[in-house]
């Protein structure tokens, strides 16, 4: 018998199709701390090179995230309940904890500075505040963050690096049980300097780093493109003469020797030339003086960048 399907109330459905709509997907600028421990080098590049559609959450996961937001808050109210001094903000600039690493190509935000942790009052944490499902929170407590979830393992590693701490607390909600539980993790500098060194060779190629097959790669919101179902976005990040620093806008042109505000970089130009590893099909011939590339396309068209027409991906979903 075929199962039914879910029947919402027109309360339900309004409420979701709210948190839909009113999100507003964009770009990031940088390479962010919280995501550099993904293990395929390939999907950050792709991130950072504005390369797939943007898309909406549906309205119950945008929900979701605003409800992992709101108990970060709660977390932070209950540390200060037993006498702990947390620092949401940066004390020197009064805004939020930022670090900054390889001309500000790695960027990311902390989620405080803890002092008076029962059992190591002397010493100031960072702060990581996560929730998680009643699986993800088990698993953490039998295997540590390192084991169960590396890229908050990586994360605390590059924030307690760039604020110069030696310790951090993760603390961990299970949204099934309300339970509250906490690890303290101690600061490696090897691993921060090998996260570094990922960082900078992801902004500093000129060619997109191998495919990692993984069992991942089916969620990877990336997928259709690396796939070569998909052509990308065409902006100045997705162009053989576009390269990241050099301003305080993240990038400039090398056809034009010229600086590239993150608005220009979003509109492009008409001499726009894909990077060759973004093109589904082969690279077959170059002609340097008219800067054309010829490829022979997946089943067999063969098509030359730069005469005319350029197809490309929409920039949102609709």
């Amino acid at each position: 018998m075929a199962t039914m399907p879910e029947l919402k109330s027109p309360v339900a459905v309004a409420i979701e199709a709210n948190y839909s709509n009113r999100q507003r997907p964009a770009d990031y600028p940088t390479l962010r701390c919280s995501k550099i421990g993904e293990p395929c080098e390939r999907s950050l590049s792709y991130d950072l090179r504005w390369t797939t559609t943007l898309t909406r959450h549906e309205g119950r996961m945008e929900r979701l995230f605003q409800t992992g937001h709101r108990e970060e808050a709660r977390m932070i109210e209950d540390l200060r309940a037993i006498g702990c001094k947390v620092h949401a903000f940066d004390m020197a600039t009064g805004k939020q904890w930022r670090v900054s690493f390889i001309d500000g190509m790695l960027t990311g935000s902390a989620d405080g500075v803890i002092e008076g942790v029962p059992g190591a009052e002397k010493t100031p944490h960072l702060l990581e505040c996560k929730t998680h499902n009643d699986k993800s929170f088990q698993e953490w407590k039998r295997q540590g963050v390192e084991k169960s979830k590396p890229m908050h393992f990586f994360q605390m590693q590059i924030y307690m690096h760039g604020l110069k701490l030696e310790r951090a607390l993760y603390l961990c909600h299970n949204k099934n049980t309300d339970q509250v539980d906490a690890e303290r993790v101690k600061y490696d500098r090897k691993v921060a300097l090998t996260i570094l060194e990922k960082a900078q060779r992801i902004v500093s190629a000129e060619r997109l780093p191998p495919k990692n097959e993984s069992f991942a790669c089916r969620w990877c919101r990336h997928k259709e493109v690396c796939d070569g179902n998909e052509w990308p976005r065409m902006n100045c990040r997705t162009c053989i003469a576009f390269e990241f620093g050099g301003s305080s806008e993240y990038g400039r042109c090398t056809l034009r020797d010229t600086a590239l505000t993150l608005e220009a970089q979003r509109v492009g130009c008409n001499d726009h030339r894909w990077i060759p590893d973004l093109v589904p099909g082969e690279q077959i011939d170059v002609d340097l003086d008219t800067r054309k590339i010829k490829y022979q396309l997946t089943g067999g068209i063969f098509w030359t960048d730069g005469d005319g027409f350029k197809p490309a991906s929409p920039e949102v979903e609709q």
